[in-house]
């Protein structure tokens, strides 16, 4: 490809960004993918009557990553349904980039907190811990963090049937984001 066309290509793109960050279907569909992932990484550490035991230590963080990026995104969807003025053409608000949605930004999801047990509430705040560095790193940036977010994950208590209360939120929020893509459309075509 040419210098021509690579431009002509980036021109493209950079339209796309906005149409695509403001339509929630692409953040269902992100979830949707990240869901699927996450169940795959959970089988895995299923197979074998021993598996799970041997692998949940090293597979477990990596399924909870998965899980909390999956909400993550869904949650974002929520607020984007509601106010695609948070992204812009050149980027989202910078707020938004960040992963502690429900912690930091639950002023944007009231709509949520209704719907939500306290059992899902809490898997919310601990997910975050996850996205933020448990699933993906061996230690936060500071050992104070490190201690406070290991701390507040066994003060949340998790429930013992995490996948089983992971699905119920994903499919609760994931039925929220598809009602308000129906009201997006009816907003982006009266505009």
């Amino acid at each position: 490809m040419d210098e021509d066309e690579m431009k002509k290509w980036k021109q493209m793109l950079l339209l796309n960004f906005a149409v695509l960050g403001q339509d929630p279907r692409s953040w269902l569909n992100q979830a949707q993918l990240l869901k699927t992932a996450a169940d795959e990484v959970s089988k895995q550490a299923k197979i074998g009557a021993d598996a799970i035991t041997a692998q949940l230590g090293w597979v477990d963080p990596v399924y909870r990553y998965l899980a909390g990026i999956t909400i993550e995104n869904l949650l974002k969807g929520i607020i984007v349904a509601d106010h695609p003025e948070f992204i812009r053409e050149d980027g989202m608000v910078e707020w938004l980039a960040g992963h502690q949605m429900w912690t930091k930004h639950a002023d944007q999801l009231k709509i949520i907190k209704l719907i939500l047990t306290k059992e899902e509430e809490n898997l919310l705040r601990a997910l975050e811990h996850y996205v933020m560095w448990v699933g993906r790193y061996p230690i936060a940036v500071t050992a104070e963090a490190y201690a406070e977010d290991q701390l507040d994950i066994l003060r949340l208590n998790l429930p013992a049937g995490f996948a089983a209360t992971f699905d119920a939120l994903y499919n609760k929020l994931s039925e929220k984001l598809g009602e308000q893509y129906g009201d997006f459309d009816k907003k982006r075509a009266s505009t």
